[in-house]
């Protein structure tokens, strides 16, 4: 009975076929292409917004000035010869009291802030998750009439 069951079991994948992939299962927090960045918003609260910049390769360096964050100092992300850098960083908006805060962290505990004051309404210019050609310069927000920018180097 047992063996019955097996080639009838056997049979029925046979007579199945090899069907086609359904909808793509890639993680959105998975590596990007090559040559792009993944960037994955989140609204934490009406005051606190996150860009999460997943790369497919590392930067050692992040500064902040004005309404401005960037990335620089590049290299390979699976290179054995470098290190200090990561591919993994956050980017932080909270406004509060007519005043803007910028922040950018990496998993490699290199951060960088900036701040201002908020001259008027907040306008999300990324506001949902997206692909970034390499090298990028982008804004992610208008707060009035500042402009903050992502720059990323290549």
């Amino acid at each position: 009975m047992r063996m019955l069951l097996g080639v009838l079991g056997f049979l029925l994948l046979m007579a199945a076929g090899c069907r086609p992939a359904g909808p793509s299962t890639t993680s959105r927090f998975s590596r990007p292409p090559d040559g792009t960045l993944r960037v994955l918003f989140t609204r934490l609260s009406p005051e606190h917004l996150k860009w999460s910049l997943i790369g497919e390769r590392n930067w050692r360096k992040a500064a902040a000035q004005d309404a401005r964050v960037s990335l620089t100092d590049v290299y390979p992300l699976n290179a054995t010869d470098q290190r200090g850098g990561c591919n993994t960083w956050e980017v932080d908006l909270t406004t509060q009291k007519k005043r803007w805060k910028l922040r950018i962290h990496g998993s490699n505990g290199v951060t960088a802030e900036s701040e201002g004051p908020l001259d008027g309404e907040l306008t999300l210019r990324i506001d949902a998750d997206t692909e970034l050609r390499l090298p990028a310069d982008t804004t992610l927000a208008s707060l009035g009439k500042t402009t903050l920018r992502l720059q990323l180097a290549r």
